[in-house]
């Protein structure tokens, strides 16, 4: 579908399903990858949990020189009992050293080790995704190139792809800090008090309800932004490009007004969609931090006026308790990023699968015809054709060019005569009659096998970066 402001809006129609999910199967070649940086990302997880405890089992055992039992000592890591002598004491506050420091050591190998696999897993994916991408680009017909912006193909080669690669590498870690510490924070918090874990958790569905909402509240904001800013990289790709053209009829004016009205329109939707995020971001922090008080004011007063060793929580486990709070709110409040996150690269990803998912209009026939050599006799045989809905360049050709021949076409300028030589290796195909090639049909050949036979030299020859020799031998195999 063609777009002229290059913003690819028709191609997401080419996208069946999720696309999302079409950029996990890019992840199925380095699955085992992942898989072990998932583990070592939730072993990380883990171990992070452990030092709140340690906290309170010092607090309790060795400050307070309670019998309290605490995870540890249930885990059989600590004795149970008091501890009376200082020696005990001493003892018992070494072997809570000693656990501190495998937990950091786990920690940090496992730290290392995941966000290696995790992030060089990502940085694949995005080469294979844009090398297939790009590929994929270069073989659709030249009719898609002449009906899309080349800003915004650069937009979908570069910032969408980048944008995808951005998501692997941030966002699936993000929602696995997210499973293992609300997961880990929960299991732990109802060992201590499964009366203050329910208020403490109170957020966790809340929270996951109006994430829901807000995705799909957002989710229209944010592809309009995709689609502005690629007509915004369009307008300027061409102004660029158009230098000279612009000097020439002194149009500065002009096009610097189209540049600041396109710019305009991407600063109001931006602000717009920012000031909703950061809406939604502020109800998350004030619902967080409506349950700590709560807790703070439940668990404080129960300390203050219960019986000794009546309390909910021990000294210790008052303190390990709003240390988890804190650790628990933070990769909460982060889901709402994540939303975001997922939002931007759906939207990134549809304009990816959809480009992927574009049918070339020129393409191999189903047993494509492919001589040993060509000798070159072209005949064009009652020819007509037109660029798309325009009125046809070429009506009723016919030419019969014997091979070795010289000829010489000439006309006014959009005569079509450029138009009958893009014909000759199929950058486009006749609305009727038959271009042919040795007698054959050329829609019968092979693109490959008719292309490299044929020599195109463009009216405006185009200079890829590097010598003149690079150049000049550029064609050769």
């Amino acid at each position: 579908m063609s777009d002229e402001h290059g913003g690819f809006e028709g191609v997401r129609e080419n996208v069946d399903g999720n696309p999302i999910l079409k950029l996990v199967g890019y992840a199925k070649p380095y699955r085992l990858r992942l898989v072990a940086g998932i583990i070592t990302s939730f072993l990380t997880r883990f171990a992070r949990l452990v030092p709140p405890i340690i906290v309170a089992a010092a607090i309790d055992r060795v400050i307070r020189q309670s019998g309290e039992p605490g995870l540890l000592t249930q885990a059989g890591l600590l004795p149970p009992g008091e501890i009376a002598t200082e020696a005990a004491r001493i003892a018992f506050l070494q072997r809570l050293v000693a656990i501190a420091a495998i937990a950091y050591l786990i920690r940090s190998v496992t730290r290392f080790t995941s966000r290696y696999l995790l992030q060089s897993s990502a940085q694949k994916i995005q080469r294979d995704l844009r090398n297939d991408t790009y590929d994929h680009l270069q073989r659709l017909s030249m009719d898609f190139f002449a009906n899309h912006q080349t800003g915004g193909m650069m937009s979908i080669l570069n910032s969408d792809i980048n944008r995808l690669e951005s998501f692997l590498n941030t966002e699936f870690r993000q929602i696995i800090r997210v499973v293992a510490t609300v997961g880990g924070i929960a299991f732990i918090l109802y060992t201590y008090s499964p009366r203050l874990a329910l208020v403490a958790l109170a957020p966790v569905p809340i929270i996951g309800l109006a994430s829901f909402l807000f995705l799909s509240y957002i989710e229209p904001r944010y592809r309009s932004i995709r689609q502005t800013v690629a007509r915004l990289n369009t307008r300027l790709e061409n102004n660029l490009s158009g230098a000279p053209v612009i000097k020439a009829f002194d149009r500065y004016a002009f096009e610097r007004e189209r540049v600041v009205d396109q710019s305009q329109q991407y600063h109001d939707e931006k602000v717009a969609a920012l000031r909703i995020r950061r809406a939604f971001f502020a109800g998350l922090r004030l619902l967080t931090g409506v349950v700590f008080v709560a807790i703070l004011y439940i668990a404080g007063m129960d300390f203050i006026t219960s019986p000794e060793n009546e309390a909910i929580l021990s000294a210790g486990g008052f303190a390990a308790f709003f240390l988890y709070i804190r650790r628990l709110y933070s990769p909460m409040r982060r889901v709402g990023k994540s939303a975001n996150k997922y939002q931007l690269a759906k939207s990134s990803a549809e304009r990816v699968f959809g480009l992927l998912g574009q049918e070339p209009t020129v393409a191999d026939p189903g047993d494509p015809y492919r001589p040993a050599s060509i000798d070159g006799r072209v005949e064009f045989d009652d020819v007509t054709f037109s660029y798309g809905e325009e009125a046809p360049v070429v009506r009723d050709v016919s030419l019969d060019v014997p091979d070795g021949a010289t000829i010489g076409l000439a006309g006014a300028t959009g005569a079509g005569k450029s138009t009958l030589l893009k014909l000759i290796p199929r950058f486009h195909d006749v609305d009727s009659g038959a271009v042919r090639v040795d007698s054959v049909d050329v829609r019968e050949y092979g693109l490959q096998s008719l292309r490299e036979d044929i020599a195109v030299v463009e009216q405006q020859p185009y200079l890829f970066s590097g010598t003149v020799a690079e150049n000049v031998a550029y064609g050769s195999r």
